[in-house]
C-alpha cells in the first residue's frame, strides 16, 4: 500500500508536505512516532496514511494560496512611500530660512551649481551630445557627493553636536564617497542615476536629521534640487541626442 501511495505522490509534493508540517510536528512528541511509520511503510492503517497525504496536499495548496494572496495584498507601493518621504522632508524645511543663510555659504553654494547647470545647457545649444561635457558634470557631481559626506562627518565631530560619532553617522558619511566612486566606474548613464540616488538620499538624511540649522536645511534642499535636476537633464540629453 505504501508503494502505491508513493507512486501517486510526486517527490515535489512530499517536499512541500514536509515543509508545511515539519515546523508543527517538530514541536510535537508524536512526531518521533509518526516519522518512522510514514517513512518505513509499516503503518497498520493505510487509510489514515492516505488521508494524511490528501490532507497534506490540501493544506499545502491552501498555504500556497494564502502566501500568494498575502504577498499581493502586502506588496509595497513604491510611489506612495516616496511621496510620504518627500512630504516628510518638506515638512522639515522652512523656505524663509534661506534668507538667514550666511552670505559666504549662500554665495559659494550658488556658485557651486554652475558646473551642474552649464554642461547640459551647452549640450542643448550644441544640438549634439558632447561626451566630454557629460563626464565633466558626472565627475563634478561625484566630488560634491564626497564633499557632502565630509560635511556629515565634520558635523558629528564636536562633542556638543546632536549628531554623534556613531556607526550609523560615520557609515553614511563614508558610503557617500563609495557611491560617488561607483558612479565614475559604471557606464555613464547608469553612473548618473547612481549619483542622483546618492544625492537624493544624502539630502533626505541631512534634512530629516536633528541638529542641523534650519537655514542649512533650506539651502541644502534648494542646492540639491537644482543639482539633481541638472543631472537628470543631462542624462535625458544623453539618451535623446
Amino acid at each position: 500500500m505504501f508503494k502505491f501511495a508513493a507512486q501517486r505522490l510526486s517527490s515535489t509534493s512530499l517536499l512541500n508536505c514536509s515543509k508545511v508540517h515539519a515546523p508543527k510536528l517538530a514541536c510535537s512528541a508524536t512526531w518521533s512516532h509518526l516519522a518512522p511509520l510514514s517513512v518505513s511503510g509499516t503503518s497498520k492503517n493505510p487509510h489514515s496514511y492516505n488521508g494524511f497525504l490528501q490532507t497534506c496536499g490540501v493544506q499545502n495548496f491552501e498555504t500556497r494560496s494564502l502566501i500568494h494572496s498575502s504577498s499581493v495584498n502586502n506588496k509595497p507601493d513604491v510611489m506612495d512611500e516616496f511621496q510620504k518621504r518627500y512630504k516628510h522632508m518638506l515638512s522639515q524645511v522652512s523656505w524663509q530660512e534661506v534668507k538667514k543663510s550666511p552670505q559666504p555659504a549662500l554665495a559659494y553654494g550658488a556658485a557651486g551649481l554652475i558646473p551642474f547647470v552649464f554642461p547640459p545647457l551647452a549640450i542643448l545649444l550644441n544640438g549634439e551630445f558632447l561626451p566630454n561635457l557629460g563626464f565633466v558634470q558626472l565627475a563634478y557631481g561625484a566630488s560634491i557627493l564626497s564633499f557632502l559626506g565630509g560635511v556629515k562627518w565634520g558635523f558629528a565631530v564636536p562633542e556638543n553636536s546632536q549628531q554623534k560619532l556613531s556607526w550609523d553617522n560615520l557609515g553614511q558619511s563614508v558610503s557617500l564617497s563609495l557611491v560617488a566612486f561607483g558612479s565614475l566606474i559604471l557606464p555613464p548613464w547608469i553612473g548618473t542615476l547612481t549619483l542622483v540616488a546618492g544625492m537624493g538620499a544624502s539630502a533626505y538624511i541631512d534634512i530629516t536629521s536633528p541638529g542641523y540649522p534650519q537655514w542649512f536645511k533650506a539651502m541644502r534642499l534648494c542646492l540639491s534640487g537644482v543639482a539633481i535636476g541638472s543631472l537628470l537633464f543631462g542624462w535625458l540629453l544623453r539618451i535623446l541626442l
